[in-house]
């Protein structure tokens, strides 16, 4: 009976884990909208939420892989084997939806009736900047370095 029950749960926080993955690949699907005038319209008309049902199922067996020993068959395979290149597309692209997110937030913050109310992501926005947008902070920081020393 236990063993029913503790399956049950587990199943039960598969899903909910399952559907948080989904909202946040929703969230993202719409970056490219965000960034770019002329595909705007994928900002604001999102796919619905199960569209993104195998994404999330993917993102999770990644998860799982980048965290923990696996076995299977007489092979096993550790962290260590998820090759970097991969990693740091999802890093770059987990950080540009991370800045959109802040983008927003600080949108929505604009039409406070108190601006002491009003919480500052500046520091945040410079912080995920050199992972987000890693070739432009790069550029900004070298022009920025020519202009101080002249």
């Amino acid at each position: 009976m236990l063993a029913i029950l503790l399956l049950s749960v587990n199943t039960l926080i598969s899903k909910e884990r399952l559907w948080k993955l989904q909202v946040a690949e929703q969230f993202a699907s719409g970056l490219t909208g965000f960034w770019d005038s002329t595909r705007r319209h994928e900002y604001y008309s999102l796919p619905d939420l199960e569209t993104f049902e195998a994404t999330a199922r993917r993102r999770n067996l990644d998860k799982l892989a980048g965290f923990y020993v696996d076995r299977a068959g007489i092979s096993i395979t550790s962290p260590l084997h998820v090759p970097s290149g991969e990693v740091e597309e999802d890093i770059q692209r987990a950080a540009q939806v991370i800045q959109m997110h802040l983008i927003e937030d600080h949108t929505r913050q604009q039409d406070a009736p108190d601006m002491s109310l009003v919480d500052s992501a500046e520091d945040l926005h410079w912080a995920v900047m050199p992972y987000a947008q890693p070739e432009e902070f790069t550029e900004f920081v070298a022009r920025v370095s020519d202009s101080s020393a002249d």
